[in-house]
């Protein structure tokens, strides 16, 4: 992705002033004898769901911030990586009736409260949604709302899955935001194969985790930090502000699963955001 984005001359990308800041940015990153790079210009130059300038003394959700900075930096080289398209198939519970939809993706949002790793957060995910009481779907054959049962598949795959944890949850009974630190395995390597419903039938669809975003804290203050996987030196590295070290491999589980004793510590830290590439990439 640096690469492509550092070596881009379309004009078209580079009178988009986020895009020229981020090229600047991973340029940078790369050829400069720095310690650390600011990434201030970058955050001053993106403007806000709401028009605003985004201010870089308030802290934003990451997962909101990604999605930000992927649609006000829209441009080839990122959409390839990481936008894929879901396929969803929704089925009348009176007549039977199909009606299929697709839309795109380049996050998942899955569930982590009593799921205790990864591939049951998949599981629950594509296992298919009701559609019930007031939020009954349409159906064109029978001409009024229904319960309904929608299907989810992957048809086109993004190079890249990020994967964003429910970390955070809203009480409506004691009416405050809780942060939800139960412990949620994540492997290295995961299959999609068994979500995956495009034309790549004979292809390898093994992803390897390759980033981790890190919360720790509570559901009002926090910090966020990363761990990436640098494959030229074949290493995890973990970058917290303007400390940036190596950081072992065997670890990992202990700094981002969560808490394994339900009454552990409320500012434990977890995995928010999980990064995983097509190993055929």
């Amino acid at each position: 992705i640096r690469e492509n984005i550092i070596g881009d001359e379309d004009k078209k990308n580079n009178s988009n002033t986020i895009f020229k800041q981020l090229k600047v940015l991973l340029t940078q990153m790369k050829f400069s004898f720095s310690d650390y790079i600011s990434p201030k210009k970058l955050f001053s130059s993106i403007d806000n769901w709401d028009k605003k300038k985004l201010d870089c003394n308030e802290q934003m959700d990451v997962s909101e911030f990604f999605n930000l900075l992927y649609e006000r930096c829209s441009c080839p080289e990122i959409q390839d990586c990481f936008e894929g398209k879901f396929y969803s198939i929704f089925t009348c519970e009176e007549c039977n009736h199909d009606s299929s939809a697709t839309e795109s993706f380049t996050t998942i949002n899955l569930q982590v409260k009593n799921h205790k790793n990864l591939k049951e957060s998949l599981n629950s995910f594509f296992d298919g949604e009701i559609f019930d009481g007031e939020n009954m779907y349409f159906c064109e054959k029978c001409q009024k709302k229904v319960r309904a049962e929608k299907k989810v598949s992957i048809k086109d795959l993004p190079q890249y899955f990020v994967f964003v944890l429910n970390r955070f949850e809203f009480d409506y009974d004691k009416m405050i935001r809780n942060k939800i630190n139960n412990y949620c395995e994540f492997p290295k390597k995961i299959d999609i194969t068994p979500f995956y419903n495009g034309v790549e039938v004979d292809s390898d669809l093994t992803f390897d985790l390759t980033g981790i975003i890190i919360h720790k804290g509570n559901s009002e203050f926090g910090h966020y930090y990363s761990i990436i996987k640098d494959d030229d030196l074949n290493k995890w590295i973990l970058f917290d502000d303007n400390e940036i070290v190596e950081f072992e491999e065997e670890i990992i589980k202990d700094e981002a699963f969560g808490n394994r004793d339900e009454n552990g510590p409320p500012d434990t830290p977890s995995a928010y955001v999980l990064f995983y590439r097509r190993q055929d990439w």
